[in-house]
């Protein structure tokens, strides 16, 4: 069921709470300055079967979307958003997902609403298995020293599209299985080298 902030609903315009509770992609409502607004049932379904409570408690209602982003992916949807508010027209990226065994891509789609507020849409593009256990690219890490993918600033870096995370003094992006099971409290999510050629080419 979704979760909505008073007064959102009247900024909705021709969208209706249960129309939105029926997507069957995510779809988050945001304020103007980016706080959460709106939540639907997909985007709670999505984290409790993807190991992602954690994500419901530190996400909340209220909750600035983009707190746990971080350098230049941050800096990348801050102007998207920004751009849709200004202009008044939809944005699109495509991104991916990826859980210990399924490779994921998704289309997101932010949508102008009344007074810069703003609806996004995840919708599922490739659900598939991965030929293997994991993604080919980069290295796989079983059993790792997790200390060892601490970074400077006591946080842990995983590239919030591939989900690999970057080790700590080699900065190099190893798929650790554990953190992909299940993210460490002190993750930090960015962008590794490969994704952003791939997705975000205007970032590189």
């Amino acid at each position: 069921m979704a979760l909505i902030d008073t007064g959102f609903a009247a900024l909705l315009g021709a969208h209706t709470l249960d129309e939105l509770d029926r997507e069957p992609g995510s779809v988050v409502g945001l304020w103007p300055d980016g706080r959460i607004a709106l939540l639907n049932g997909a985007w709670q379904r999505f984290a409790e079967q993807n190991q992602g409570i954690d994500a419901l408690r530190r996400w909340p209602i209220g909750a600035d979307l983009l707190s746990g982003i971080s350098g230049v992916l941050r800096d990348y949807y801050t102007r998207a958003f920004a751009s849709v508010r200004e202009q008044c027209q939809p944005w699109e990226q495509t991104y991916q997902c990826h859980s210990p065994l399924v490779r994921r891509q998704f289309r997101l789609r932010a949508l102008p609403l009344e007074q810069r507020a703003l609806l996004l849409v995840h919708s599922t593009i490739v659900e598939a298995p991965f030929a293997g256990s994991e993604p080919d690219a980069g290295s796989t890490v079983a059993a790792p020293d997790l200390e060892e993918y601490v970074g400077p600033n006591g946080m842990v870096r995983q590239c919030s599209n591939c989900r690999r995370t970057q080790h700590g003094t080699s900065g190099s992006w190893d798929w650790v299985r554990s953190y992909v099971t299940q993210a460490p409290s002190n993750v930090s999510h960015g962008i590794c080298n490969t994704c952003l050629r791939q997705d975000y080419p205007d970032l590189r």
